[in-house]
């Protein structure tokens, strides 16, 4: 997100502009953690991770929304939340992790030797239904809005690939969540609409579309 979300987030408490931060903490406390500002004067505001997702439409980065990769493909070793209702149930903190490398193994089997962490092997299956709405948002959605900006004339990467084929069905929930999305650069909106509100529909929506 663009970093006037965190403002955002503030005045949408009363917090003036001006107001010096102390510390900024995304994820704070434990897992799955919790936005937590604190301000120089010692206020304190704070917003479980699901509720301050409302901020993500209203700030969201184009290049989060043209690019494909979602699990940093490049990388020996990628690291991300395992969203499963059990887990996060049971909370403690949980990771679904992916070794690409050899050294990535490697490096993940000292940490285990180690006991600095506790690995289980799961099938891929599992690791993708963690993740599905989000690999579905990269892997097909990046490509419809790869499409839509290259009609309008502006310039947009090339990545060497795409999906064969995407339906119809997938192209109309496309055109939803551009509306969505047009409706959420109208920052406006944020003023008129309270946190309190926000957070705890943004909370409800991610369990429908999980």
């Amino acid at each position: 997100m663009y970093r006037g979300a965190v403002r955002a987030f503030l005045a949408g408490h009363g917090v003036r502009p001006e107001a010096s931060i102390r510390s900024l903490e995304w994820r704070a406390g434990e897992w799955p953690g919790r936005l937590r500002i604190e301000l120089a004067d010692g206020r304190l505001f704070e917003a479980p991770k699901f509720y301050y997702n409302y901020l993500t439409p209203f700030y969201l980065a184009r290049n989060t929304l043209i690019t494909p990769d979602f699990t940093n493909e490049l990388a020996d070793v990628s690291v991300g939340d395992a969203w499963l209702p059990e887990l996060e149930a049971a909370g403690g903190g949980h990771c679904v992790v992916i070794a690409r490398s050899e050294a990535g193994r490697l490096a993940l089997e000292e940490m285990r030797r180690a006991r600095l962490v506790k690995l289980e092997e799961i099938p891929a299956e599992r690791a993708i239904a963690m993740h599905a709405h989000m690999i579905d948002f990269k892997k097909r959605g990046a490509f419809l809005r790869l499409e839509r900006e290259r009609r309008r004339g502006r310039p947009v990467p090339i990545y060497g690939y795409r999906p064969v084929a995407i339906p119809i069905s997938r192209r109309i929930v496309e055109r939803i969540i551009a509306g969505f999305l047009w409706t959420g650069r109208r920052r406006g909106l944020l003023r008129l609409l309270p946190p309190s509100l926000l957070g705890p529909l943004f909370a409800m929506i991610r369990r429908v579309w999980k």
